[in-house]
């Protein structure tokens, strides 16, 4: 499955002349646990193409598939 990400970044970087715009956020968590769907429905609301986030509180690096959107993270190791 590509993600609404993926397809924005491939168009970025296929030098294609049109413009492509993305909107990108920043939120401080302060932790995921238990806050993956209200994630993706504050992302949608917000219609971002592109969040970071700070403070997540995990461990290790991962990846979250929710429905389209994909949490990419790298906490503490």
């Amino acid at each position: 499955m590509t993600t609404n990400l993926a397809k924005n970044l491939a168009m970025i970087n296929s030098g294609n002349s049109k413009k492509t715009y993305m909107r990108v956020g920043t939120w401080n968590i302060r932790t995921l646990s238990e806050k993956e769907q209200e994630l993706v429905d504050e992302f949608r609301k917000a219609n971002v193409t592109l969040i970071a986030l700070t403070e997540t509180k995990q461990k290790g690096k991962g990846e979250l598939t929710l429905g389209e959107e994909v949490i990419l993270y790298s906490g503490v190791e």
